[in-house]
């Protein structure tokens, strides 16, 4: 009998650490799931070259200049770099934006761009049009709703990530302009 208590005195200690070491693992597992927000204002965005002489980069935000003619557009990148270290998961982007009206489109796409076979493929894609217009920042956040398997994990050993804004301009009275971008796993309202 005594044997029989010993084995089961060692038994629940086992099991007890292996239930805690489980929680401990979990617990890092879920930690990990989640990414630190990755965010950017407008005015680190790399224009390219032809547009650069039509932006305006203001307080953090960028725009197209108030005398830049119609139907012109700037395209501008932002690197995203690794988060912490490796890889992490993203669902949501949340973007701050101006989009005046119909003559103004302020569209922003996550790329994913692989090292070896050179494929870039759009992760997330947001589009003022799908908005109602406001002169004033409005701040909007598009993303898969729903389970964990909506979302997607960043391999920065495979892939760069980069984020494209296009700001267009088809009116004289066009506004369109970039405050903020931010990139998560939590959804933003």
């Amino acid at each position: 009998m005594k044997n029989v208590m010993k084995k089961l005195s060692v038994y629940r200690k086992g099991l007890s650490v292996s239930l805690s070491l489980l929680l401990i693992v979990s617990l890092t597992t879920m930690a990990l799931a989640k990414v630190p927000k990755w965010t950017t204002v407008g005015s680190v965005g790399v224009a390219d070259e032809v547009n650069r002489d039509l932006v305006n980069y203001n307080l953090g935000r960028v725009g197209l200049l108030s005398s830049a003619p119609a139907n012109a557009h700037a395209i501008l990148r932002y690197n995203v770099d690794s988060l912490a270290g490796g890889s992490r998961s993203v669902s949501y982007m949340a973007v701050r934006y101006t989009d005046n009206g119909a003559e103004a489109q302020v569209t922003v796409k996550l790329h994913q761009y692989h090292l070896n076979t050179g494929a870039d493929t759009v992760l997330l894609e947001f589009d003022s049009n799908n908005y109602a217009s406001n002169s004033s920042y409005q701040t909007r956040t598009v993303g898969e709703m729903g389970t964990e398997f909506d979302r997607f994990f960043f391999d920065f050993s495979n892939y760069a990530y980069y984020v494209e804004v296009t700001l267009t301009k088809t009116g004289a009275a066009g506004n369109p302009a970039l405050g903020i971008v931010q990139l998560s796993s939590e959804y933003s309202s």
